[in-house]
């Protein structure tokens, strides 16, 4: 099993340039981008575009990243709303998703079960 390391330990490794701070925020935080990415795309081969889109994207910012140790969860969420909007940005790029977009971004419609209502999207 790998050494999986704690988000200060990858950011020290970005700031010293080691090329294995990308392989160990992969290696952590993969998974977790890819389920963000497949629970707006719903295709795996474009969730995984969007995962390699998302680390290098993370690579090209940390050198102007400002971690607090203190916010535990920074650096987890950075990625995550990277993959998002990559993933948003996929759906209104490309037509495959057109009629997905126009559902997520839709009025919201109100299902009613006897005295209970939801909004759903």
């Amino acid at each position: 099993m790998a050494d999986v390391k704690r988000d200060d330990e990858i950011v020290r490794l970005y700031e010293a340039r080691d090329e294995s701070a990308l392989a160990a925020t992969e290696e952590k935080y993969g998974r977790y981008c890819l389920t963000v990415a497949m629970n707006i795309l719903h295709n795996h081969a474009d969730a995984e575009e969007i995962i390699s889109e998302t680390m290098i994207d993370i690579a090209k910012m940390m050198p102007t990243y400002q971690y607090d140790k203190e916010k535990k969860g920074a650096f987890h969420s950075l990625l995550a709303k990277i993959a998002q909007n990559k993933a948003i940005d996929r759906l209104r790029k490309d037509e495959r998703y057109a009629a997905k977009l126009e559902r997520l971004t839709a009025e919201p419609i109100t299902i009613s079960d006897g005295d209970w209502q939801r909004e759903t999207f």
